[in-house]
């Protein structure tokens, strides 16, 4: 059994915009160590046969175990989103994920691959996160490694695997340690209490996520427009305050950042950040006889390969007919040495054990002459206790249902079929005192219910802001980012202004 847990070395992969970087790990008696890197240029071709032969070079000397492959693919082959709906039972959130993504995604489901995980759980909400990938890119991956006689054990995103990397770097472990279950969390991100901010580069892209009780509860791109660290520093904090208020959170605790940084720009980091600020340069695990490779190249295969070791929290498997989460080895190791200690303890005290499983099985035979009773009782419970959950969603959704209803049939009925939209939040107004100006007659009333901020993918993004002018319940619609391409379309964020209900009617005739 240890054999097959220890003494082998796993292959993890990142599949990058123009190439291919491989890593080979190895799990022994004292931990895991980086036994060698490669990086294939040009991409992963498969019909490329010179580039395939050098990997195949690469497997075959180090001994390579074919059915631990772990595979990172890039962040802009992916859509993550992160939703919070109604907290319920597996099959409700299943059935509601379900609605969600078909409403969400341009693809049909039958087209995509997908993987979700609840991040946070809080009353009777919870937040999730949803991965979704097209299923030709999985399958195109699946051909690539079925070639080299390769059998993924976990399909990932790079953004998650540079995560467990960062997660990893502050954690050790030894077959002692696993064996014992003794093994500490990492406290990279700081307690369970904290809430941290990880910001780190991907390639030529700056990622940001939010961690809080060591779960990302939000992720997002940030576009930096200029070459200046104070121009850039001042979008990452808009970013980072947007993304905080969003989850109701009033500030971070700590900031980690990894990526190629110069030193002056990471000390104006840290004056500027307003909070601890950790920096993370080195990989995970140590390196044996490695290749001198940019630490940063390799940590989304590392941490890929980690998330295939059952490591880290940040583990959501693409691949299809898998476990959709990595189970971390820590529990099962625990769990065998509880067994091991059980065993112990039975053959230390054995007669008094028989004798109280003796009386076990005479309660067990009592039970089972109930059992028909008892499920009749289990399954009205369940049943009533649905029935409270919905009873009490329908109840909150009435609640709230007279202005954000109205806003959302407006949206729905306005925003085109060819634009997507990714992320949508509403924001009321404050409630203010009214007004007097000195000299006026007339007291000044609050104009606006609210603000819309829109995220999204659009043929056009300037014809989107006609549409909402036009609308009765919007005015002052305005791009509040640079519109970008992307393979979906022109990506842009819309503010508009929501108008009380035929105020805007109202101004116009005056």
């Amino acid at each position: 059994m240890l054999k097959n847990r220890f003494f082998k070395n796993a292959l993890g992969i990142e599949f990058r915009k123009d190439s291919l970087v491989a890593v080979c790990l190895r799990k022994d008696l004292t931990g895991i160590k980086l036994v060698s890197s490669i990086s294939i240029p040009s991409g992963y071709d498969p019909f490329n046969e010179d580039e395939m032969l050098e990997l195949r070079r690469f497997i075959a000397q180090h001994r390579i175990d074919t059915k631990n492959v772990s595979v990172s693919i890039p962040a802009e082959w992916s859509l993550v989103k992160f939703m919070d709906i109604p907290s319920a039972g597996e099959d409700a959130i299943n059935q509601l994920l379900h609605y969600e993504l078909e409403r969400h995604i341009p693809f049909s489901l039958e087209d995509v691959c997908h993987a979700s995980h609840i991040v946070e759980r809080g009353g009777d909400r919870c937040r999730i996160v949803t991965v979704v990938v097209q299923r030709e890119r999985i399958e195109q991956i699946n051909e690539f490694l079925k070639k080299l006689s390769l059998q993924p054990s976990i399909i990932t995103v790079s953004s998650f695997s540079i995560l467990n990397s960062i997660e990893l770097s502050g954690y050790t472990t030894n077959i002692l340690k696993e064996i014992t279950g003794l093994q500490k969390p990492s406290k990279i991100f700081g307690s369970k209490k904290d809430v941290c901010v990880a910001l780190f580069m991907e390639q030529d892209n700056w990622d940001m996520a939010v961690i809080k009780n060591g779960s990302c509860i939000d992720l997002r791109r940030i576009n930096l427009d200029s070459g200046r660290m104070d121009s850039a520093w001042e979008n990452i904090a808009h970013e980072m305050s947007s993304a905080l208020s969003g989850l109701s959170v009033q500030k971070a605790d700590r900031l980690v950042i990894s990526g190629q940084l110069a030193p002056e720009h990471l000390r104006f980091i840290s004056d500027k950040a307003g909070m601890p600020v950790k920096i993370i340069k080195e990989l995970p695990v140590s390196v044996h006889n490695a290749n001198n490779s940019d630490a940063d190249m390799l940590m989304p295969s590392v941490g890929a390969c980690l998330a295939g070791y059952g490591l880290g929290s940040m583990a959501i498997n693409i691949l299809p007919d898998k476990s959709r989460l990595m189970n971390k080895s820590g529990p099962f190791i625990a769990k065998l040495s509880a067994a091991a200690i059980l065993l112990l303890s039975v053959w230390l005290a054995v007669s008094g054990i028989n004798k109280e499983n003796r009386s076990i099985e005479v309660v067990e035979k009592e039970i089972k002459k109930n059992e028909p009773e008892l499920r009749a009782v289990e399954t009205i419970s369940s049943e009533l206790s649905s029935l409270e959950k919905q009873k009490k969603f329908f109840n909150s959704v009435r609640e709230n249902s007279v202005s954000k209803l109205s806003i959302l049939a407006e949206l729905t009925g306005i925003i085109p079929a060819d634009a997507w939209v990714t992320n949508l939040t509403y924001k009321e107004a404050k409630n203010e005192e009214p007004s007097k100006e000195k000299g006026a007659n007339k007291v000044s009333a609050m104009r606006y219910e609210g603000e819309v901020i829109i995220n999204g993918f659009a043929n056009s993004s300037a014809k989107l802001i006609s549409l909402l002018e036009n609308s009765p319940l919007f005015e002052n619609v305005e791009f509040i980012s640079p519109v970008t391409k992307g393979m979906q379309g022109e990506y842009s964020k819309i503010k508009a202004m929501v108008v009380k209900p035929g105020r805007k009617e109202a101004d116009k005739k005056q």
